[in-house]
């Protein structure tokens, strides 16, 4: 039995709120941590946007979803610096209208877990005598780079040959995160919002990571002697696909996008174990590809990467994508974009040798002869067998992680401790 899978205790043991930024990398880990602390005991509440509980689409949970304005009720709000004023602005008062609600409930709100990109919930924390959690979506190895530009170390736009960081192996400008490298304005307002995430994270009472301590052992070694108060609590992917004995998680709870029924899951069940295909690019894709591929507006990455018929995901490179992608362990063909996704792609690649990276042309684009390439040879290549074995043993260092004793493991049951003890 997988340890976070404990039975419901009667009495409620304290009551999280949950705020995401209103995106979906950044609402299905948060989400999901919060459906690991009910099996604990812990009463848990989403605070979501207005404007997005009219769009998203949750399965029935024992997490309770509650709303907040972010000043952008009626339409999606643009990501600019006026948005993120507007948020910080009405969506600290409207949080803090959203507990006093509860102030008289025979469970009054005790601790705020937030995302680490919205720093001003903190002070909604302190100034209601509540717990303070920050929760990192990204990894730690990428945070500490941003710790280092919040600093003033590294400088954007990046020109040095070769970035040294304490933790993490030397870098080149490509592996850098795109808004330190390829500096635009849009990857300028991006990095002022990525610092902010530490403009009072040493306050906090917590700074949680969607991580486990052997992935990235020597920066949260690094990180963890200078701030105790950080913890590990990943990988934070569905527990029924760590544990096959474990029914009562299929999928991420929380979608943005409608998804497609079942049809690219009958797909995969009428393929054989791990198959290749053949890949091809005619004028009219969909319908020349049939027979070998399917082609949808949206699926669950998470039941697609769990299905036995898949040979590799070539994927951005988004945290929880890389995470996944080792929990269910399925080789990675890494071709990264933008944000975080280059520093991740040099991890899988060079770091953890769990997959390979593409390489654009002179154009930047990744041709189809590249990608080929990497696809054959994470299947069928010579690296085949090096990449499967190191990937199983990540698969297994994750599962030891979450079970009992393991580091994660430990980290939140010492949070919901503290928790109780209010």
């Amino acid at each position: 039995m997988n340890p976070f899978q404990v039975k419901m205790e009667n009495e409620i043991r304290g009551h999280v709120v949950l705020l995401p930024f209103p995106a979906q990398g950044h609402m299905n880990p948060l989400l999901q941590f919060g459906k690991l602390l009910t099996t604990k005991g812990i009463k848990v509440t989403l605070a979501t946007t207005i404007f997005l509980s009219k769009s998203i689409h949750i399965k029935p949970s024992d997490v309770s979803i509650e709303t907040i304005s972010d000043g952008s009720d009626e339409t999606s709000g643009s990501f600019d610096k006026g948005y993120l004023e507007r948020f910080k602005e009405v969506g600290s008062r409207t949080l803090k209208d959203l507990i006093k609600n509860h102030e008289s409930s025979c469970n009054p709100v005790s601790c705020l877990v937030y995302d680490s990109i919205c720093p001003w919930v903190l002070d909604v924390a302190k100034e209601l005598g509540l717990i303070g959690a920050s929760f990192f979506t990204q990894s730690t190895s990428v945070s500490s780079i941003y710790y280092h530009a919040y600093q003033g170390v590294l400088k954007a736009p990046v020109n040095q040959p070769t970035i040294c960081i304490p933790g993490l192996p030397p870098l080149n400008p490509p592996d850098m995160p795109s808004s330190l490298y390829a500096l635009s304005h849009l990857s300028s307002l991006t990095l002022d919002l990525l610092m902010s995430q530490f403009s009072n994270f040493e306050i906090a009472d917590y700074v949680l990571f969607n991580t486990f301590d052997k992935l990235e052992a020597e920066v949260v070694s690094w990180m963890t002697n200078q701030w105790p108060h950080i913890k590990t609590i990943g990988p934070l992917t569905p527990t029924m696909y760590l544990d096959k004995q474990i029914k009562f998680d299929k999928d991420h709870p929380i979608n943005l996008f409608k998804p497609s029924e079942s049809p690219y899951l009958e797909w995969l069940n009428a393929k054989k174990l791990r198959e290749t295909e053949e890949l091809k690019l005619p004028i009219d894709f969909v319908k020349e590809t049939s027979d070998k591929g399917l082609v949808v507006k949206w699926c669950s990455q998470m039941e697609v990467l769990a299905h036995e018929a898949i040979g590799c995901f070539v994927t951005h490179c988004g945290w929880n994508s890389v995470l996944e992608g080792l929990s269910f362990e399925v080789p990675l063909v890494a071709m990264p974009k933008m944000w975080d996704q280059p520093t991740n792609a040099k991890f899988v690649a060079d770091v953890w040798g769990v997959g390979i990276r593409t390489k654009a042309n002179d154009k930047g684009i990744v041709g189809r002869e590249e990608l080929l390439f990497c696809i054959r040879e994470v299947t069928e290549g010579e690296r085949r067998k090096v990449i499967k074995r190191n990937i199983s043993t990540w698969m297994t260092s994750a599962k030891d992680a979450t079970d009992i004793a393991g580091s994660s493991y430990v980290n939140i049951e010492n949070f919901v401790k503290r928790l109780a003890s209010i």
